[in-house]
């Protein structure tokens, strides 16, 4: 069995939340119109930082991207199948 589209998650879901100790992800979207938003815990070394994100699902693709933003870095986010 083939896994779900993703304009079909996003229409079930609507809101995500991983809450594992090592990274924890909460993401917030919004069916109509695929944009997301939300924050991811890092840790590394015992050092943890917190970043927000935002973007948007692109459904003829079925995949989302955004980006991070930190005080002196930046970064994309991905969510699909596969890394393009």
């Amino acid at each position: 069995m083939s896994p779900a589209p993703l304009t079909d998650i996003i229409s079930a879901l609507g809101s995500f939340t991983n809450l594992t100790l090592i990274q924890p992800l909460t993401m917030a979207i919004t069916p109509s119109s695929g944009l997301f938003s939300g924050s991811v815990t890092l840790t590394n070394d015992g050092y943890r930082v917190t970043r927000q994100f935002k973007g948007a699902i692109l459904r003829r693709q079925n995949h989302g991207t955004g980006f991070f933003l930190g005080t002196n870095q930046s970064g994309r986010v991905y969510f699909g199948a596969t890394s393009p």
